[in-house]
């Protein structure tokens, strides 16, 4: 039964490519690609509006080189249409993988935690509109980023604190989100293992940031790098960028029109209060793993 309604969800997935996604994001996609396929890494972070992680424009490369390979990118018409099926498709199957792998992982993880229903919330992921709409309709990559943060959690639960912080290095250096969660990790492997184990990880990470950063730090480019990681904290100025959450409902269902600059409260703007409040949230958070009753190996 499950595994109909997972074929399910891959088939609607492959009738949905052909739909143009976001084209604005579309287009950044397609000059990001070729961008970095043409002039390297270093070129695309000093001369366009790139304000994504430097893993992501790897796998921009990877999809604009084997795009390459049967069609011509240059072919301006071709490349640049809304609708040009093998950018499409190229692009989707990455997102497809990543749902499907997300699947994998989220079973993986049930059945180590010894939970029954890890084929149900599979199933209730991949069947998600939501995850169907942000993914395989809008064209967007966050599930690339979840199934990343997820095998880190699975590596984790597995025992295996090393594999897990060259993974989770990965994610975060592939979506931004995941950066959020690096204090939380560092914190919780300490917690669980010892400070020798945090020594080890933090060490291993600190090998994948170097390795996926070479051109940085070869061509002398730490400042484009270290851009890379300010440039967005004001890059969407909004209360909310089409997440129906609780500012959207606070700014009046306009999310995408009331600046965060905004006071809130008659004392503070909308942006100080959800840093306020993050903070809070994230210490209380950090504070629990750290006084969690630490498990005996």
């Amino acid at each position: 039964m499950y595994f109909l309604l997972l074929l399910l969800g891959f088939a609607i997935r492959l009738l949905l490519i052909p739909v143009a996604g976001f084209k604005a994001d579309m287009a950044f996609w397609k000059g990001w690609g070729l961008a970095v396929s043409d002039k390297g890494i270093i070129w695309l972070v000093n001369n366009t509006n790139y304000n994504y992680p430097p893993g992501f424009a790897y796998i921009l490369d990877l999809i604009s080189k084997i795009y390459k390979l049967f069609a011509d990118p240059y072919n301006i018409n071709q490349y640049w249409m809304d609708n040009n099926l093998l950018y499409l498709f190229l692009f989707k199957l990455l997102i497809i993988a990543s749902d499907i792998g997300i699947v994998f992982l989220i079973i993986k993880i049930a059945k180590k935690l010894k939970m029954k229903w890890g084929w149900l919330l599979g199933v209730l992921f991949f069947l998600n509109p939501a995850v169907i709409f942000d993914g395989v309709i809008w064209g967007q990559v966050d599930q690339f980023g979840l199934f990343l943060f997820l095998g880190t959690i699975y590596f984790l639960i597995d025992e295996k604190p090393k594999l897990a912080s060259i993974i989770f290095t990965i994610a975060w250096l592939m979506k931004w989100q995941n950066i959020l969660f690096i204090p939380i990790f560092y914190l919780f492997i300490y917690r669980k293992y010892s400070f020798n184990n945090l020594i080890k990880s933090l060490s291993v990470s600190l090998a994948t940031f170097a390795i996926i950063t070479f051109p940085f730090w070869f061509h002398r480019e730490m400042a484009s790098l270290l851009n890379l990681f300010t440039v967005n904290s004001d890059w969407f100025p909004w209360y909310s960028l089409n997440a129906f959450n609780g500012w959207w409902l606070a700014s009046g269902l306009e999310g995408m029109k009331l600046s965060d600059k905004t006071l809130v409260l008659g004392i503070i703007n909308a942006k100080q209060l959800g840093l306020l409040l993050f903070s809070l949230f994230y210490f209380i958070a950090a504070l629990n793993i750290f006084l969690a009753k630490k498990e005996k190996h």
